[in-house]
């Protein structure tokens, strides 16, 4: 049951994110089509002891809350959102790439300024510390796996076997795309809807 609930608030948080860039109406549907387009269900209410479902729900409320601050953020809502990010990877290590969103975020701002070089050396220094903050909120958040550094570890080492796992995936790509053993465009239909959009866009 909790799992179910916690895969429907992420549900809910991911259409507070999309209205935020689309119409309400069409947020609504897009939420309705991942919930009953793609493989969510299954994890929601079958396999309830894997991560997906929960993984929904941290991915979506890091997100959420990187949104919500991301105009002006002080160093305690840098340290939550550093924490969200611990606790999105320990629910799921495959979340990872969602951290490109605040590191995207933290280029810019030494892009901008290293070209206003008017800022000086306090203004790197203020900026550096809140990054260092969110750092910080994420080890900490990793904690229960032992300790950051064999946190950091396992999670590279992951990341590499998946890696090599999905090259030999795209050797055999028919299987990948439409096997009956969990093949993407059986277990997610939606995806071929969202092919055809994208193709017609394109277009």
């Amino acid at each position: 049951m909790a799992t179910a609930l916690y895969g429907f608030a992420g549900l809910c948080i991911s259409f507070s994110i999309a209205r935020r860039f689309v119409d309400e109406r069409w947020a609504f549907w897009a939420t309705v089509g991942v919930w009953l387009g793609t493989s969510l269900p299954v994890y929601m209410y079958l396999h309830t002891s894997w991560p997906h479902a929960l993984s929904a729900f941290a991915t979506s409320l890091f997100l959420w809350y990187w949104l919500r601050t991301r105009q002006e953020r002080t160093g305690r809502q840098w340290l939550i959102l550093g924490l969200l990010a611990g606790l999105m990877i320990e629910v799921y290590y495959l979340s990872i790439p969602f951290l490109l969103a605040p590191s995207w975020e933290a280029a810019c701002a030494y892009l901008a300024l290293w070209r206003d070089r008017a800022y000086g050396l306090n203004r790197i220094g203020k900026i550096l510390q809140l990054h260092l903050l969110g750092v910080l909120g994420a080890l900490v958040a990793l904690l229960p796996r032992s300790s950051p550094s064999k946190s950091c570890l396992e999670v590279l080492c992951r990341w590499t076997i998946f890696s090599a796992s999905m090259e030999l995936a795209c050797a055999g790509i028919w299987k990948v795309l439409f096997s009956a053993s969990h093949g993407l465009l059986v277990f997610t239909p939606i995806v071929l809807l969202a092919f055809w959009v994208s193709s017609t866009y394109i277009a």
